[in-house]
């Protein structure tokens, strides 16, 4: 029996597995545009790098055609427990969040990001958090007990894996899609400082992403800030570092690639090239 042939988006994925402390959670009842109602849970967690990540995941009502996952009812109801705590500088809570590619099935709980009109970078992830067991030493250090052993939670670092096609390049900016023409996760992410930009519109790749936290503007000698224009509070966006390119994936190619929302592409035909290798 021949193989089913793979679309582009069936090809992309991630591997990841994030820690974070939990800022706030909550939920919302809405309706669809087909007048299903649903409920919409979110929650905040920063990493230990400080970097912000807004969590969601969307409930609907189960039914006798289309029950409820045990996993899922479990996850909701961790969730609402989250809702129910007032965290703070006392009570505290840590969550692991993870997401790995099936091989050949759709992803669905995607780590994206947006970028604001002002430039700041909006971290989004559609998954369920998962509490952490914790404890917190007389030097004020969070320490997170895990299976195989515990580790101080500000040395955790944040990195994983995105096998995605470069839908546009500028300059040392590559914008990553999973390949849906419609409605596409997409990441935005930097090369590292020194790293050659050989990327190909079009073309798939595994990339090694690291989080970065933005930092304030160094603003320049001579300048004087009296607050009678108002105070200056320009930060550096946080940013999604490439760390390494794995490798080129020969057989991810797209003959038509997103449009960034800065900027046009036009449509690119990516040919395969065994010499030539990525960056």
């Amino acid at each position: 029996m021949a193989r089913k042939k793979l679309e582009a988006f069936e090809k992309a994925g991630q591997s990841y597995y994030i820690i974070a402390e939990v800022k706030d959670a909550s939920k919302e009842e809405k309706t669809s545009k087909a007048g299903k109602p649903y409920t919409e849970y979110k929650a905040r967690v920063r990493t230990p790098e400080g970097v912000t990540i807004f969590v969601k995941s969307t409930r609907f009502p189960a039914t006798d055609e289309y029950p409820e996952h045990s996993f899922k009812t479990e996850g909701f109801t961790n969730w609402d427990e989250m809702i129910e705590t007032e965290y703070n500088d006392v009570k505290r809570g840590f969550v692991f969040i993870k997401g790995n590619k099936k091989a050949e099935k759709k992803m669905y709980n995607w780590l994206t990001n947006y970028e604001k009109e002002d430039g700041q970078i909006s971290y989004n992830l559609d998954n369920f958090p998962q509490e952490l067991d914790f404890a917190i030493g007389e030097d004020e250090e969070v320490v997170i007990n895990f299976k195989s052993g515990a580790s101080k939670f500000k040395e955790r670092k944040t990195t994983f894996t995105a096998t995605m096609y470069v839908g546009d390049i500028d300059g040392n900016r590559l914008l990553l899609t999973d390949g849906k023409e419609d409605y596409p996760n997409t990441l935005t992410v930097e090369l590292d400082e020194g790293m050659e930009n050989k990327a190909k519109i079009g073309q798939g790749y595994t990339f090694r992403l690291k989080l970065a936290k933005g930092k304030r503007a160094k603003v320049e000698s001579g300048t004087t800030n009296w607050g009678d224009e108002g105070a200056t509070t320009d930060y550096e966006p946080d940013k999604l570092i490439v760390e390494a390119v794995e490798s080129m994936v020969k057989d991810m190619t797209l003959g038509k690639v997103v449009k960034s929302k800065a900027k046009k592409t036009t449509t690119t035909t990516v040919e395969n090239d065994e010499d030539d290798m990525p960056f």
